[in-house]
């Protein structure tokens, strides 16, 4: 029956004449009829009506993520891809909801949505759509069809959750969080962020957006992080892999002492330590509902568990602020 059901939401609506309506599809009102022209005197011509339409404005990487209709979807060795309309079109890895793991892509958007509230732009963009079976079957090749009809965990009203994740840009470069090595970035920053010295200028935002993450992933029981990627020149980091809420189960290799490292730092963000502060019940269940009317993402029980975590690191910069006094404590971004 939920195979029947698949392809009788699916056919159906490649059976309409216009496409299916997505999140992004703002066409379907009638255009209101054109205004008669003004009646001309005798010796005049009758006037040209000259309209001028402006562009609509481009959408931003996050609007696109949050909003973009699916150009293409199809599963590949490490999961599934997809592309978003925009030029060039937008390149997003994608969780989708299936039978078995039906919770995988809320976990992630609570990540990325935790991530907003410690460390806004640490987190590449990311955004939970409920997306119908004809927007999904119409962006998939033959194997992701099949795939789709076989895993995917359509609701009730014909829709799968899926997590819309913003590929990383080519040029960045990988960084291993979980590498021995001590020649290794990571190592660099664990030494940087655990001595007492002065941080050079241009090592400053690329440690504070390490730092945060360790935050985000310790508040949100994250249990699959492994790496980041990095911009050689600017410093700056993105997570776009392993953004996970919660984990089910610990990723293996994943790293698993994020507080840890926490504690050993020397110098801490003031920003990090500022949105800290100023994270409560009610801001955090406000970001984290989800549908009409909200839901959360999370359980009551997860979200106490991340408000006491928060607190966790905010008492160790606190010890920090104690012992060296905030301008050399909280002397990060």
């Amino acid at each position: 029956m939920r195979a029947l059901a698949w392809g009788l939401l699916a056919v159906g609506a490649v059976a309409c004449k216009g496409p299916a309506p997505s999140a992004s599809d703002n066409s379907s009102a009638a255009a209101p009829p054109e205004p008669p022209l003004a009646k001309a005197s005798a010796s005049s011509p009758a006037p040209v009506a000259s309209v001028e339409t402006a562009p609509a404005p481009r959408l931003s990487l996050e609007g696109t993520v949050a909003t973009g209709k699916l150009l293409k979807l199809a599963h590949e060795s490490d999961g599934w891809v997809g592309e978003l309309e925009r030029r060039p079109p937008a390149r997003v890895w994608v969780s989708v909801a299936t039978k078995q793991q039906p919770l995988v892509p809320r976990g992630r958007a609570a990540h990325a949505l935790i991530a907003e509230i410690v460390a806004p732009g640490v987190v590449a963009p990311t955004a939970l759509r409920a997306m119908t079976v004809a927007e999904l079957s119409q962006a998939s090749d033959a194997a992701a069809k099949k795939r789709l009809k076989r895993e995917a965990r359509v609701l009730a009203n014909g829709t799968v959750e899926v997590t819309l994740t913003l590929a990383p840009a080519p040029a960045l470069t990988r960084v291993e969080l979980t590498s021995n090595d001590e020649a290794s970035v990571v190592r660099t920053w664990e030494r940087l962020l655990g001595a007492r010295e002065t941080i050079p200028d241009g090592e400053r935002l690329g440690l504070a957006q390490y730092q945060a993450l360790l935050a985000i992933d310790h508040i949100s029981g994250n249990a699959a992080r492994v790496g980041v990627f990095r911009h050689d020149k600017t410093g700056r980091i993105t997570a776009a892999e392993g953004n996970e809420a919660f984990s089910p189960t610990p990723r293996e290799g994943a790293l698993n002492e994020a507080l840890a490292r926490l504690s050993r730092h020397m110098t801490y963000s003031k920003s990090l330590d500022d949105r800290l502060a100023k994270l409560d019940r009610e801001s955090l269940e406000r970001a984290l509902g989800f549908g009409s009317p909200p839901s959360l993402l999370v359980t009551p029980k997860q979200l106490e568990e991340c408000l006491d975590r928060a607190q966790n690191i905010r008492r160790l910069i606190a010890e920090r602020v104690k012992k060296r006094g905030a301008d050399k404590a909280l002397a990060l971004p």
